[in-house]
């Protein structure tokens, strides 16, 4: 379904463009449509944004970045770990265990932001707005919370190779797939479990095929929205600080409402009859020695700037509990 965002008041001078993968009843979707009705508004209709949302337009999430930097959409949310094959430093976040909430997250990025930006700014594009996704729970067919031997075989769902790492050392067995064809591989058996937050299970009504809920909290993942910075500039200048404002106060709601949506999605899930269990004292050890694993890994690896981000951030953050 499409959207068409516009005013009556006047022509629209500038059209654009914005792709987004997610359902359109997920909050980030939701502000998405928020964001380009404000701009509407805000410009007298003569900034014009077009809304196409639920990957209607068929990007694929890895190539979002680069669709962008062509110009191919002006706009466009994108899932930051989904964009390491362009620029590694997006996929710092995801790291396992670095950050394990929100209030870690928010550390983490007074420390990633600007080079978020000069990474986005390198192609050809300025980001709009960065905002969370819920914390990774484990979706199970029976409780694996108990100890890492109950995780020996599980065919795992996850979303890129620090979660294929992660589930793979503990002794899963992790299948990397897209979102849509996840369901079809529950349905025929071919999973076992997926790590995803809580509103993605509530978005795939994973009631129907899983019964567990392994509360791991082992990776924090956000997506952004960044415009096309050709596009930028044919916006007029008098508008442009009013969009930036915008932008701001949308990135803001984003974050209370993922934290409100976590909760919804964990209290529905409850309600559908899945059974939440918190991972035993020897499985959080385990998890940790392998969380440690990768990231060090990752930092040798890595060049000067990640080290550090790393290195200031590990003496900063906060763990929820």
């Amino acid at each position: 379904m499409f959207f068409c965002i516009s005013l009556d008041v006047a022509e629209a001078q500038v059209r654009l463009i914005y792709a987004s993968p997610l359902p359109q009843n997920q909050y980030g979707a939701y502000f998405g449509r928020v964001f380009a009705e404000e701009v509407a508004r805000n410009t007298n209709g003569e900034v014009e944004i077009l809304v196409r949302q639920n990957g209607v337009l068929g990007l694929k999430g890895s190539e979002t970045l680069a669709a962008v930097r062509d110009g191919l959409v002006h706009i466009a949310d994108m899932q930051m770990n989904q964009q390491v094959g362009e620029e590694s430093i997006f996929g710092i976040e995801s790291l396992p265990c670095l950050a394990r909430g929100f209030e870690d997250l928010k550390i983490l990025q007074t420390l990633t932001r600007p080079h978020f930006e000069k990474a986005a700014k390198r192609h050809n594009q300025r980001i709009l707005f960065i905002y969370p996704m819920p914390r990774q729970n484990l979706f199970a067919k029976k409780d694996v919370s108990g100890a890492a031997i109950a995780l020996q075989g599980l065919r795992v769902r996850t979303i890129d190779k620090n979660g294929t790492e992660f589930f793979s050392r503990l002794g899963a067995a992790p299948i990397q797939m897209p979102w849509a064809e996840v369901s079809p591989a529950l349905s025929t058996g071919l999973l076992d479990a997926v790590s995803t937050a809580s509103t993605t299970a509530v978005s795939g009504a994973f009631w129907d095929f899983l019964s567990h809920v392994a509360e791991f909290h082992w990776q924090m993942n956000s997506f952004m929205m960044t415009i096309n910075l050709d596009a930028w500039e044919r916006i007029p200048l008098q508008f442009r600080a009013d969009i930036e404002d915008i932008a701001q106060s949308i990135e803001a709601r984003l974050w209370t409402a993922a934290i409100n949506a976590g909760n919804s999605a964990a209290l529905l899930l409850s309600e559908h009859g899945l059974k939440f269990s918190q991972p035993s004292l020897d499985l959080e050890n385990e998890m940790r020695r392998v969380c440690d694993e990768i990231t060090e890994e990752y930092v040798d690896k890595s060049g000067v700037l990640e080290t550090e981000i790393i290195a200031k951030y590990l003496g900063l953050s906060i763990k929820e509990p």
